[in-house]
């Protein structure tokens, strides 16, 4: 997990200010914590046998009131297999696995995720979700919010 974080990182520091430590590496220093605290869940994404990527999923409350959502904190798959199902396969089973209220949360500048995520959102929920713009650490983001507490299940 920590050496695909690095790629992620690499990848998502074209979009934010990212630096990388007196070894060459990005930090992260909550990763260890995905495996640590109930509330975090780790999983690798696999396409056809073969590791393509990763997510790592939150529960919080959510703008510091008592309701809890799940957040996909980190989402990352490796540029060989991007555009080929993949990502949303993996988007909507974690969807899936965890019932309840959900944010996905992107960077604006990162166009090719807004697209993803809003694609993978829209086809999800049947376009029945809320975008939200937000600044925050003068970055300014899109908030992707909705339940699936009332999908049926195949």
């Amino acid at each position: 997990m920590e050496r695909l974080f690095q790629l992620y990182l690499h990848d998502f520091s074209q979009f934010v200010d990212l630096e990388i430590d007196d070894r060459g590496r990005f930090e992260y220093p909550s990763l260890a914590v995905y495996w640590q605290e109930l509330d975090r869940c780790p999983y690798f994404i696999e396409m056809e046998g073969k590791l393509a990527g990763f997510v790592l999923i939150k529960k919080e409350a959510e703008n510091g009131d008592d309701h809890q959502v799940f957040d996909i904190a980190e989402f990352f798959v490796l540029r060989g297999y991007r555009r080929q199902g993949v990502g949303t396969q993996s988007a909507h089973a974690i969807w899936d696995r965890f019932p309840g209220r959900w944010v996905v949360r992107v960077t604006k500048a990162n166009k090719p995720a807004v697209q993803f995520w809003e694609q993978a959102v829209k086809k999800y929920t049947g376009g029945d979700f809320r975008q939200q713009q937000v600044t925050k650490d003068d970055y300014s983001w899109l908030f992707f919010h909705f339940s699936n507490l009332s999908k049926e299940k195949p």
